[in-house]
């Protein structure tokens, strides 16, 4: 039978609270993360029904947000309805499915742990009951109480001071929950959706990426930058909110923000741009287990692969006198820095057929043309590249400096690189005679 939340007023519980923090025999938690000074927090024994799950939670986000839309619900429908017991019954569900979810050997699920060893750390909640940090196990300790698995007639929660703000339970929630060699990650979307939200409400940037561990202040607008990729192709599909159809491509959304960044005084191209990335989304599996890796060069040459792409589409007559087709090689543009002549209309229509498996392969089959270019001709510059290598280290050479007893070996080592020279050079010749 699964567990039915029942909730009690915020005035009983916080009674009940202060009265079981002062009761005998009564411990206390020596707490840092509240306003970075110790706190010696009152813990509490209290029914396990008195707590309740805190709405503003950021592990839950995702799954809040795509409930509200799917139940016609406006976007307040969990922040108004903590005192509420049907909203507080969803959040249950909720994080009863996260507390069965572990990640490799190192996160072992929540209600594994509770099953083996029970209740070891206190909850964290505020003076009210609403529980900051241990939500997930207060919901595992609950069902599996009601399911048999094992037994929790009360739950052990450290009190926060009645003044704790709202600020102060989204910086405790932040350094709580980041602690990543023990603690199931957010997932992406989620990690996400929390930045934004701690930026909205103007939380340093420096702050924000230190705590969630991030390795720079650029990673911490990439995120929100993906995030918005994601939510727009999520409307263009009429999926809003759906985030299971993204959570497991975030380095796609990344670069294909990062390609959409770069478009900005084309407003052609970047949609043209936003199109691919929603075509590689729709069937990422097409593209290989690295599907972003066929978004990643439009970061810093979409003019060029565009005006591939419209080749190959036969989407412009002056592209090509000839039409292409799948066993057809692949059409290129005589000038690739040019601008195709083609409208990056044309190019996003071709691009929307959501079912559009050629327009895929023709995508896979232009970007691995142009890395196969780019290679080459990276390849064909290698020699300079060399050549001035050498020149240069040479010219760093001052025998004056060097030590009496090296200079027969550096005599030895110049000879070499002097005979190495000798025969690029008469190589060269040969090559440019014929």
């Amino acid at each position: 039978m699964p567990y039915r939340v029942v909730v009690e007023s915020p005035v009983d519980r916080e009674r009940d609270l202060a009265a079981a923090g002062k009761a005998e025999g009564a411990q206390h938690l020596s707490y840092y993360n509240f306003r970075d000074t110790l706190e010696r927090l009152p813990i509490a024994r209290v029914p396990l029904n008195l707590p309740i799950y805190r709405m503003a939670n950021f592990r839950t986000q995702r799954q809040q947000r795509h409930y509200a839309r799917s139940h016609g619900h406006d976007e307040t429908f969990f922040e108004n309805g903590e005192e509420d017991d049907t909203v507080q019954q969803i959040q249950h569900d909720f994080l009863w499915q996260l507390a069965q979810e572990g990640q490799g050997e190192s996160i072992v699920p929540v209600s594994t742990v509770l099953e083996q060893d029970g209740q070891k750390l206190p909850l964290l909640v505020t003076a009210s009951g609403v529980v900051v940090n241990g939500n997930r196990r207060l919901a595992a300790m609950r069902e599996m109480s009601e399911r048999g698995i094992r037994y929790f007639a009360y739950v052990d929660v450290a009190v926060l001071p009645e003044y704790a703000n709202e600020e102060d339970l989204i910086r405790i929630e932040v350094r709580e929950q980041m602690q990543r060699e023990t603690k199931l990650p957010y997932g992406w979307v989620n990690d996400a959706l929390a930045i934004r939200k701690l930026q909205l409400r103007n939380f340093d940037k420096s702050w924000i990426k230190d705590e969630m561990h991030l390795s720079s202040l650029t990673e911490v607008d990439d995120k929100v930058g993906a995030l918005e990729a994601a939510e727009t192709y999520l409307a263009d599909r009429n999926e809003i909110e759906n985030w299971d159809l993204v959570e497991s491509q975030e380095q796609l959304f990344k670069d294909g923000y990062k390609a959409l960044k770069n478009r900005t005084s084309n407003a052609g191209e970047r949609e043209a741009v936003r199109a691919v990335l929603h075509t590689i989304a729709d069937k990422p599996r097409e593209f290989g287990r690295r599907s972003y890796d066929y978004m990643a060069p439009f970061k810093d040459n979409a003019h060029q692969l565009l005006a591939m792409l419209v080749a190959q589409l036969g989407l412009d007559a002056k592209a090509s006198t000839t039409t292409p087709s799948d066993e057809e090689g692949l059409i290129i543009p005589p000038d690739l820095a040019g601008a195709p002549t083609a409208t990056m209309t044309n190019l996003k229509e071709a691009l929307a057929d959501v079912n559009g498996d050629r327009v895929r392969a023709t995508i896979k089959l232009v970007v691995d043309k142009f890395k196969e270019q780019k290679n080459q001709q990276q390849a064909g510059e290698q020699a300079l590249a060399h050549a001035r290598k050498a020149n240069a280290e040479v010219n760093l050479i001052d025998l004056s400096a060097a030590r009496t007893d090296t200079l027969p070996e550096v005599a030895e080592q110049l000879e070499i690189v002097a005979r190495r020279c000798a025969f690029l050079l008469e190589q060269l010749r040969t090559v440019t005679k014929s």
